[in-house]
């Protein structure tokens, strides 16, 4: 089904151009199983032509991919943003099948934003693909991080994501939707590597706290 879906998007993109990316990158973010990089990989291969020039090509990306994907991927922030600031950890929990990540997973996105800043860790999250979008703003919105900061950066993020897999989908052509398979499982793997970081953390404080226990009984 998820196979169908995909391949109806990118059909779409063929007929309908810009609008068919905004539509697709909606469609990706709230179907987790649907490669992230798929559909602006997809228009790449789709509506740039693969004989055109760097600037034609970079020019039509900018209206028909980049600016419908930005629009698109702010828009889905925004609710899931709102959305997890309400709903916070319980909806996780409760939801975490279909949204495709844990509690974990928010928890070490978390530190990232403690550690390095809210701003250069919103716009590096989102502009490197290898970070589920929805994580993300699942996170974002739990830890409370200002709304103007949140949406500002993840624009700003998500700019050279969208041109960066657009030029991917140009340049490598049919075979790109290969390769945003293999991007996909390798966000998954990020997601898996994060969970780990989590576990591990939790069994490091244990031990040390069960020693300094011990000391003290000792």
């Amino acid at each position: 089904m998820i196979g169908e879906i995909t391949a109806w998007i990118l059909d779409a993109l063929r007929a309908h151009g810009a609008w068919s990316v905004f539509v697709g990158v909606l469609i990706e973010q709230v179907i987790v199983p649907i490669p992230s990089p798929a559909i602006i990989m997809g228009a790449g291969f789709i509506l740039i032509p693969e004989t055109a020039t760097w600037a034609a090509a970079l020019a039509r990306a900018t209206v028909q991919i980049v600016l419908p994907g930005v629009v698109a991927s702010a828009a889905w922030a925004w609710a899931t943003y709102l959305v997890a600031r309400w709903g916070g950890r319980a909806l996780v929990d409760r939801f975490q099948n279909y949204l495709g990540f844990t509690w974990a997973d928010v928890e070490s996105v978390g530190a990232h934003f403690t550690k390095r800043g809210e701003e250069i860790s919103l716009f590096a999250l989102r502009a490197i693909p290898i970070v589920p979008l929805s994580l993300i703003s699942v996170a974002a919105g739990v830890l409370e991080i200002p709304f103007r900061i949140f949406m500002v950066w993840s624009v700003l993020g998500t700019i050279p994501r969208c041109y960066l897999l657009a030029v991917l989908g140009w340049q490598m052509g049919s075979r790109a939707l290969n390769f945003s398979k293999g991007v996909d499982r390798f966000e998954s793997l990020i997601s898996l590597v994060m969970v780990g970081g989590v576990v591990l953390a939790i069994l490091y404080l244990r031990r040390r706290v069960r020693k300094k226990l011990t000391s003290k009984g000792g």
